[in-house]
């Protein structure tokens, strides 16, 4: 019998969107600005789950090694991959206080910080329709991937957070050529300190990926149906 690899691939991407405000105000001779600690928000972004249509074996073979996955399982190949993408936003707020020659004194005030994986988008072999029993026990092996990613960013908020906390407390006024230049920097910073932790947190989740995509895990779900 030619053995069928059910395989819920989870590819983690960085990808980072910038979104900056500024506020200016009274003039100051040097670049010093007391009592200034900047109040963070964090949100989680929300997230969807979507279905790819049409995606044939060749197709799920050639995005696995897109990737740089392989399926280390023996005669085993892909009818099922999930892709999904770790995002996060930096908005800081920066008050800029303007100084001789044109140049300010800037420091953030606000900082609002979205971070999540917005989107999951699952592909399946086309050959097996929706509603069959295949196409069932594909999806629902699919979506255990997407519960462990969701599972481990929820484990490891509290730990991000107090990452970018501490980049957070060691940031210092800093003299720009105009607010907004300021606010580049400022995002650049914690966009870095964000994208170092995250790559942790990737580890994290392929490791409790790859926890379920054992042999045994794919004879289990092969045995759920008759016929393949």
């Amino acid at each position: 019998q030619e053995m069928k690899m059910f395989l819920g691939l989870t590819i983690g991407l960085a990808l980072a969107f910038l979104c900056v405000s500024s506020a200016s105000s009274v003039a100051a001779r040097t670049c010093r600005i007391p009592d200034v600690t900047p109040t963070v928000t964090f949100d989680i972004l929300p997230y969807k789950v979507s279905f790819k249509k049409n995606a044939t074996r060749g197709d799920l073979q050639r995005m696995t090694r897109r990737h740089s996955v392989s399926s280390r399982q023996g005669n085993w190949y892909p009818l099922g991959l999930t892709l999904t993408t770790f995002s996060y936003e930096v908005s800081p707020k920066v008050i800029a206080y303007p100084m001789k020659g044109g140049r300010y004194c800037a420091i953030p005030t606000e900082i609002r910080i979205k971070m999540g994986y917005p989107k999951f988008e699952i592909l399946i072999d086309r050959r097996y329709r929706r509603g069959t029993c295949q196409f069932n026990a594909i999806r629902d092996h699919e979506n255990e991937h997407v519960d462990l990613y969701l599972d481990t960013l929820d484990r490891m908020t509290p730990w991000l957070e107090s990452r970018i906390l501490g980049q957070v407390q060691r940031i210092k006024p800093i003299t720009e050529t105009s607010p907004d230049r300021a606010a580049e920097y400022f995002t650049r910073i914690l966009m870095k300190t964000i994208g170092a932790a995250a790559k942790k947190l990737s580890t994290k989740a392929a490791r409790a990926n790859a926890r379920i995509d054992t042999v045994q895990s794919y004879q289990l779900i092969q045995s759920q149906c008759a016929r393949w």
